[in-house]
């Protein structure tokens, strides 16, 4: 008795000087707050004020909290995974907090592993209330070495560590899934309850400068921690710990091994925070809306949730997109779509994308739902606003590309003038010989025009396109200016630059004009 004392003991001072010497780096903002275990170099994620617009997401957890953190990465090196932070490496430098990030640098068989977990804007609200989780791969080997990586984030949403998952388009998720490459979509969702969610999280897959996975595997924490890298997936299994019937969700981003030459790098990030869907109710429908807060470029997707909340099974559930003008869905889809007998308590998505060409300003996003039984209707109409500042690539800024332009319209010309002539080209300079300037030909009544004049007026048609695209990018920047994306300066060179334009190609354009003209024999 006394001896299991003596051991019971010495575990309580074991735990309790790790406990003690255990520290947890911070940084945070009104939103959230990350900390990092400077033991382990893992991560935790959770709400201070959280979603400004929603009271129950306060200082809430999104991320497991418990010391050492759950949420972990998998380093996979010639075929063996390792734990970042475990002492099957060494640290070189431990957590450091640098900005508003938190920076740990760690080694193993010769591979470097930076660590960078920052607070960052999020894509679905514009707030300062994501987490970027970005690793910085290098080989310091002599040799090639095969590395991958494998992100596992424990969600725990308030006080539900089984926390449900759904993906835009493909619905929710409550037994083991993976998806791969081409059928992995843009962002995974993830809320306390599929019923009445009130903290809500979603995590980025593609886009945003994220780095898009190979593979993703929804399943409980305990079978991701037990099987490192290699998984089969059992889509009979719910996300319950084995043996229990404890809820326990995590998922699993893989970015499968690459060849690293020395020296080689290779960077990896992910992005994880606050959800910003917003709900609409009527009396049995619930629809929620979601449109990235500002999208860089175009497809835009907008997801919506339709919920019939009825103790009736609709008969059939319709939703309708208004867009504004500029916009377009993308090829292939309709803006209604239509879903037939929809259960009491059951859940349907929506996912459209957007297209446009150059465009600026805040826009609004407009879907209606419409619930049908017995031939009676119900309806809720969600709406959402963005703002985007897109600029389509319009002008050639390369000067070579622009002066070698020049020349071709310029031997267009040589060529219809010249019926003596000995063109050389080489680079950007050219050589021009006998240049013979025909007479004036008599105009007949049949006369057709040559080749070489319907190539200069193709010339002159595309001179006077490129110019409508210039007009086009000054009135987006224009728009973008109103936004408050542009100084006054920048005003004034964009102004000068697009005048100086303009000037060239009508000059260019009377050139050609008058050309034309004195082949068809007006002059």
């Amino acid at each position: 008795m006394k001896t299991f004392m003596k051991l019971y003991m010495a575990l309580v001072m074991v735990l309790a000087a790790g406990a003690i010497y255990a520290k947890v780096f911070e940084v945070e903002n009104a939103y959230i707050k990350i900390g990092v275990d400077d033991n382990t170099g893992r991560y935790i994620l959770e709400t201070i004020q959280g979603d400004p617009e929603n009271v129950y997401d306060d200082n809430q957890q999104l991320l497991y909290k418990k010391i050492p953190p759950t949420s972990m990465t998998t380093v996979y090196i010639d075929d063996e995974p390792y734990i970042f932070g475990s002492s099957s490496g060494y640290f070189r430098k431990r957590a450091e907090v640098v900005g508003n990030k938190i920076v740990t640098e760690w080694s193993i068989k010769g591979v470097v592993i930076i660590q960078e977990v920052e607070i960052v804007k999020g894509p679905s609200t514009g707030l300062m209330d994501s987490m970027r989780v970005l690793y910085r791969i290098k080989n310091e080997n002599a040799g090639n070495v095969k590395v991958g990586l494998r992100i596992m984030f424990d969600t725990f949403l308030g006080d539900k560590d089984g926390a449900a998952f759904s993906l835009p388009d493909l619905g929710d998720i409550s037994h083991e899934a993976q998806f791969y490459r081409d059928s992995i979509p843009a962002y995974w969702y993830s809320f306390d309850s599929f019923v009445n969610p009130l903290i809500k999280t979603q995590g980025i897959l593609k886009g945003f400068g994220v780095t898009t996975p190979d593979k993703i595997v929804f399943a409980s924490w305990d079978r991701l921690y037990d099987n490192l890298w290699d998984f089969v997936v059992d889509s009979n299994k719910e996300f319950k710990r084995v043996g229990t019937g404890h809820y326990d969700s995590a998922i699993a981003l893989y970015y499968e091994p690459v060849v690293m030459g020395p020296n080689e790098m290779m960077y990896i990030s992910s992005i994880y925070g606050l959800y910003g869907a917003t709900m609409f109710s009527s009396q049995d429908l619930a629809l929620t809306i979601s449109i990235p807060a500002e999208p860089k470029n175009p497809p835009i997707p907008v997801s919506v949730d339709i919920k019939n909340m009825s103790e009736t099974s609709l008969d059939k559930v319709t939703l309708k997109i208004t867009f504004p003008k500029g916009f377009s869905l993308a090829e292939g889809e309709k803006d209604l779509v239509e879903f037939v007998k929809v259960g009491a308590g059951e859940s349907k998505k929506g996912l459209w994308n957007l297209t446009c060409s150059s465009i600026g300003g805040n826009f609004n996003i407009t879907v209606k739902a419409t619930g049908e039984v017995n031939n009676n209707s119900q309806e809720v109409i969600a709406q959402k606003s963005f703002k985007m500042n897109y600029v389509e690539n319009l002008v050639v800024a390369d000067k070579d590309v622009q002066k070698d332009l020049e020349n071709k319209i310029e031997q267009k010309i040589v060529a219809a003038t010249n019926t003596n002539k000995t063109v050389a080209v080489g680079g950007t300079n050219k050589i021009v010989n006998n240049v013979v300037i025909p007479d004036k030909p008599k105009v007949q009544k049949d006369y057709v025009l040559s080749q070489e004049e319907l190539d200069l007026i193709s010339e002159i048609e595309e001179l006077d396109k490129l110019l409508e695209n210039i007009n086009k990018k000054y009135e987006v920047m224009i728009e973008i200016y109103k936004n408050a994306y542009l100084t006054n300066m920048a005003l004034v060179n964009i102004d000068n630059d697009i005048l100086q334009y303009a000037n060239r190609l009508l000059d260019e354009e009377i050139k050609l004009s008058n050309q034309k003209a004195a082949l068809a024999g007006e002059k």
